[in-house]
């Protein structure tokens, strides 16, 4: 494809370059990872890639670069992945104008990854820490159906991690709870609530019983251990349904993995079936104790992966990959692959 027939309607520099001129003879393009250096670069040159930081027209750039110029140029620019085309922001004055505009970071089109977004159907399995965290990222990126499903109720001690929760929601059912406060952030919003303990596969089908199948499944559930996420992913192979899992402990949490084949469902699910050979009915292996801090680290991690899968802007950390992350050493670590 004709390079320039890719920015027919325009070009600018990505919102995440920022261009430098440390001296007369270097040109400096950053995203704070990588860096592209221009060195003793023509004025016109210069003034082009001025005019591309709050975008521009070929035409206009024709008259500074003219004749082949102009094609090599973008084309330098568009390999080194600095330049995006020119776009008009379809959600400008939403909630989600900032957030298209950092999708054009990665996709060409920002609006359709928006637009896609939006018509996403996700059913959170848990309603506490994780699944408050999920819930306020999701409906904040624009998710608009949601099917939650707990059995639990709103308690104080929930208070140290779960934001969606107020003092008058004590007592209440966690999905009316969450249910009232994504009403809150945005009216229009479907949302279907069950409250339902989980305890089998078949308990999961009759929770999503008469409902439109989801389009994605996330596991904020701990209980009971290892089996709940047994329960899930089969019901995903059964019904091809995408889902993601992720925990909490004390010096570690867990993200992902993010599964979206049969085939890689089928390699997690015998791992989970191996663990749950060494289980004692006595002894658990859920962890009592929590911290807002990596509580919300971890969902927040595990919400950054379903929002990229599910709008398609890049490819999920833990997409097929079970990530650890370690609060005492900052780091994510891939741990297993399926």
């Amino acid at each position: 494809m004709n390079i320039l027939k890719k920015y027919q309607d325009g070009i600018a520099l990505k919102p995440s370059i920022y261009l430098f001129f440390p001296s007369k003879q270097k040109t400096l393009l950053t995203n704070g990872q990588q860096c592209f250096v221009l060195s003793n670069i023509p004025q016109e040159v210069v003034q082009a890639l001025k005019q591309m930081v709050v975008g521009t027209q070929l035409n206009t750039l024709a008259c500074l670069l003219p004749g082949d110029r102009l094609e090599k140029v973008i084309s330098l620019l568009d390999s080194k992945g600095v330049v995006r085309p020119l776009y008009t922001n379809e959600f400008k004055e939403t909630p989600f104008e900032k957030q298209v505009e950092f999708f054009s970071d990665f996709v060409d089109d920002p609006n359709a990854a928006q637009q896609k977004l939006s018509k996403q159907s996700v059913c959170i399995i848990g309603c506490g820490g994780g699944g408050n965290i999920a819930v306020q990222h999701l409906v904040a990126a624009g998710i608009k159906n949601f099917i939650l499903l707990d059995d639990d109720t709103v308690n104080i001690t929930n208070f140290n991690r779960q934001f969606c929760f107020s003092q008058t929601d004590l007592g209440t059912p966690k999905v009316e709870a969450l249910h009232n406060y994504i009403l809150a952030r945005n009216s229009n919003t479907k949302i279907h609530t069950r409250k339902i303990r989980i305890n089998s596969i078949e308990d999961l089908y009759t929770g999503l019983k008469d409902l439109e199948k989801p389009d994605f499944i996330l596991c904020c559930a701990d209980t009971p251990p290892i089996t709940i996420g047994s329960w899930i992913v089969q019901y995903c192979i059964q019904e091809n349904v995408p889902c993601m899992f992720s925990g909490v402990g004390v010096y570690h949490g867990i993200v992902g993995p993010l599964l979206t084949h049969k085939s890689h469902m089928e390699k997690f699910l015998q791992h989970n079936k191996e663990l749950e050979k060494g289980l004692d009915d006595n002894s658990s292996t859920v962890v009592s104790s929590s911290i807002s801090y990596l509580n919300t680290l971890i969902a927040t991690l595990m919400i950054s992966d379903v929002i990229k899968f599910l709008s398609s802007i890049s490819q999920p950390l833990s997409l097929n990959a079970t990530l650890q992350y370690n609060p005492n050493k900052g780091n994510l670590v891939k741990i297993a692959e399926w």
